[in-house]
């Protein structure tokens, strides 16, 4: 699928799943621009890895929880050109925080990613794509929408808000603008994850093993090229969200 000429914005596009949207879509042809907060290196090497495809890829720092700093991201996707065809909101700090809250930095931060965040970034961009002639939005959500974990309050509820937020986005938009959500499984394994626990992750999926960054590029290719598909979620996952209802063996 070429997607020549078609103006993309990447939210939290600096690193891991974020990155290789980015850098996915450049190749296919799009014009990218991507925020990032507070991951400085990470962001560079992503922009030279971008303008080496093209020159023209563009990287803004966003925190998008701060109305004013969307509004800045705004103005610069404004004076780069006319319009905006594709939103993927992929801003989200992960963070643990078991419940009872030792303190509300945590729960703030994280909560106000997914849900203010992406509130913020569609309803400032709007007229942006609504200059573009299929416009469509797609939020990256997390299996934990349908499996709750501890140590993981904050992250839950964001990702259980952003999934209603979807479902709302794509009925107030329609028929104009096209919203969908792309929901990843086990895909990059942080760095300090042991064999053993990397191993009972992949157990945790009806497929048994891990799924790649190349499966969620494929699944974001998928939502932006089906002009009938919206208000729905988009399972990557290897059966994680429905492998609890497996017999025992």
């Amino acid at each position: 699928m070429s997607l020549a000429g078609r103006r993309v914005l990447v939210t939290g596009g600096a690193h891991r799943i974020g990155r290789r949207i980015c850098l996915d879509l450049a190749h296919a042809g799009a014009s990218v621009t991507f925020s990032w907060l507070s991951a400085e290196r990470q962001a560079r090497t992503t922009l030279a890895e971008l303008q080496a495809i093209d020159a023209g890829a563009s990287a803004v720092r966003c925190d998008v929880t701060r109305l004013r700093d969307v509004r800045s991201l705004r103005d610069h996707l404004h004076h780069r050109g006319d319009g905006l065809d594709i939103c993927i909101n992929s801003a989200s700090p992960w963070e643990f925080d078991a419940f009872p809250l030792a303190d509300y930095a945590s729960w703030h931060r994280v909560t106000r990613a997914s849900i203010d965040g992406c509130v913020y970034v569609c309803n400032e961009l709007l007229s942006l794509l609504l200059k573009s002639s299929s416009p469509c939005i797609i939020n990256v959500l997390d299996t934990i929408v349908r499996q709750p974990r501890t140590g993981l309050t904050a992250h839950a509820v964001g990702k259980a808000g952003l999934e209603a937020l979807t479902r709302q986005l794509a009925l107030e938009l329609a028929p104009r603008v096209r919203v969908n959500g792309l929901v990843p499984g086990p895909m990059l394994p942080q760095p300090d994850l042991s064999p053993k626990a990397r191993r009972r992750v992949a157990d945790a999926t009806l497929l048994g093993r891990w799924g790649t960054p190349e499966d969620v590029v494929r699944g974001v290719r998928f939502l932006i090229d089906s002009d009938f598909v919206t208000g729905s979620l988009l399972f990557i996952d290897g059966g994680e969200s429905i492998a609890m209802h497996r017999r025992p063996r």
